[in-house]
């Protein structure tokens, strides 16, 4: 069985500890893939949500999880790089460096001449400036690139869903069963609801047929001979 330390002296190279950059930047990544898991699986677990919801939830927090991953280690990457070259080049220097004793220090000869005091300093602040472009690129991944990306995609799921929608209202619409013609054989099956105007234009114009052919006729009978 492999001892704590043992783990640790196995592990921690993976993790580039004595690259302070790739260091933050691997710790980072593992945080954000235990924090996403977790909170997946706790939607998964929640019996309060509808099954279909908690597969819903979990596929979109394993996706914001994956993006947040791929922004996360590729924009720490390259902006660490980016600012070791910077320091390594003499475009930023540390106080009281000048950039030819950074020169002097990136060559194997050069830097066996200066002072141990000097070459420690210089050291230091290509680290630094390492670490602090990570941190910069954590922050455009997470804050300005990532946020796009989730936004481009939840328009486009959105988009598909609304056009599936109205594909599924089409086909309703194309097979919603028509009620068959039944024939009317008498006024007596005809509901109430139906052909009332027209029934009582009919009965109209006979009560007006009637009167005209009996104009000494009261009003009364024509009514009820046409009830």
């Amino acid at each position: 069985m492999i001892k704590p330390r043992q783990f640790f002296k196995i592990t921690a190279p993976r993790f580039h500890i004595e690259n302070n950059g790739k260091f933050l930047t691997r710790t980072s990544a593992l945080t954000f893939t235990v924090s996403g898991l977790g909170q997946g699986l706790s939607v998964l677990n929640n019996k309060k949500l509808p099954k279909d919801d908690r597969k819903y939830i979990f596929c979109q927090e394993m996706a914001t999880m994956g993006i947040n991953l791929v922004a996360l280690l590729t924009f720490s990457n390259e902006f660490g790089k980016w600012g070791k070259k910077l320091a390594e080049k003499g475009k930023i220097l540390p106080h009281k460096i000048n950039a030819e004793q950074v020169k002097q220090y990136m060559s194997e000869a050069g830097k066996k001449a200066l002072d141990s005091k000097v070459q420690s300093k210089i050291s230091t602040h290509i680290k630094a400036a390492s670490v602090a472009a990570t941190i910069l690129g954590q922050i455009v991944a997470l804050n300005v690139f990532a946020p796009i990306v989730r936004n481009v995609l939840a328009g486009y799921a959105d988009k598909r869903s609304k056009q599936k929608c109205k594909n599924i209202d089409g086909i309703k619409h194309i097979a919603s069963p028509v009620m068959p013609a039944t024939p009317i054989k008498n006024e007596e099956q005809v509901p109430a609801t139906m052909f009332t105007s027209t029934l009582h234009s009919t009965r109209a114009n006979d009560m007006f047929n009637s009167f005209a052919d009996n104009p000494n006729k009261n009003l009364q009978e024509l009514l009820d001979q046409h009830k």
